[in-house]
């Protein structure tokens, strides 16, 4: 009966979490830059050490991820669960696990599993940043006054602009707009 009256038979992919990670990059290279693609590849680490260590079975075959992974993976990594790794900042793992459900999604979409076990996963909550504080104008006087004259104009180029320190440290003058 196999292929008369809708019946396929069913043919599984069987795939390891990082060999997902590759083609997962790999298909994504030409939209993302480069230090996006490290960015995005240190993140997914943080899931793959976690199922290689406590889930081997699960890291060597992805269609043996279930919601409880991905959660533990969540509050293992906001503890920091290797020896030389540190705890994650919040943010950090909402966006791994965001990360996560795209990956999920990406192996639904090739068919490899049959729905994403990361949806509906929860965030951890992260609190609310106020408003920044600003200089006030005596402060600035006094940070100017203080500076160390090599540094003054760069501290000055920061705070004209708004840019971030690593923002200026990288900018090169083609982006750079002198109208």
């Amino acid at each position: 009966t196999l292929g008369t009256y809708g019946i396929n038979q069913q043919v599984t992919h069987k795939i390891s979490v990082s060999e997902l990670v590759k083609e997962y990059l790999a298909e994504d290279s030409s939209l993302k830059s480069a230090k996006t693609l490290k960015r995005y590849g240190d993140q997914f680490r943080g899931f793959e050490k976690f199922l290689a260590k406590y889930f081997p079975d699960t890291y060597k075959d992805i269609t043996r991820i279930k919601a409880h992974h991905v959660s533990e993976c969540r509050d293992k990594l906001v503890k920091g669960f290797l020896p030389e790794q540190k705890a994650w900042a919040p943010r950090t793992v909402n966006r791994t696990l965001e990360m996560i459900g795209g990956l999920l999604n990406f192996a639904v979409e090739k068919s490899y599993l049959k729905s994403n076990p990361a949806k509906g996963t929860r965030h951890i909550p992260v609190p609310e940043k106020g408003v920044p504080e600003f200089y006030s104008k005596d402060e600035l006087v006094k940070i100017w006054e203080n500076a160390d004259s090599y540094w003054l104009p760069f501290f000055k180029f920061l705070y004209y602009t708004g840019m971030r320190k690593g923002e200026a440290i990288n900018l090169i003058w083609v982006n750079a707009h002198t109208e």
